[in-house]
């Protein structure tokens, strides 16, 4: 569950939210007792080798961010990095509540490489 996307799976391309705005929203991801990836720009993002993923100029303010189960961020609920970059430029998160289960974070609630 994201503010702008849910889910960005990409395998041989480039994923762009430039110059967006995410205000006074309620984003809520109720899987109970499971990962609930729940993010104010992308919910969840993965991507391969040789793609990217760029967040430039996006503002989340005065919203309330919530995974039932784990994973919420202001930004991101939850990264996987599979050989591909995230690039977050001049984005803020401003007078938000971010809830989850477990792993809450400003910016991701999670992170991780394989």
């Amino acid at each position: 569950v994201g503010g702008i996307s849910g889910f960005g799976a990409h395998t041989s391309s480039t994923a762009i939210a430039q110059n967006c705005d995410v205000e006074n929203c309620y984003i809520y991801g109720a899987r109970t007792n499971a990962v609930t990836c729940v993010g104010g720009i992308f919910g969840y993002g993965t991507y391969a080798t040789g793609t990217s993923c760029s967040i430039t100029n996006c503002n989340v303010m005065k919203s309330t961010i919530r995974a039932v189960g784990s994973y919420a961020g202001g930004i991101y609920g939850n990264y996987r990095n599979s050989g591909g970059q995230p690039v977050v430029t001049d984005c803020t998160v401003t007078d938000c509540t971010i809830i989850a289960g477990s792993y809450g974070g400003g910016i991701t609630g999670g992170y991780s490489s394989s």
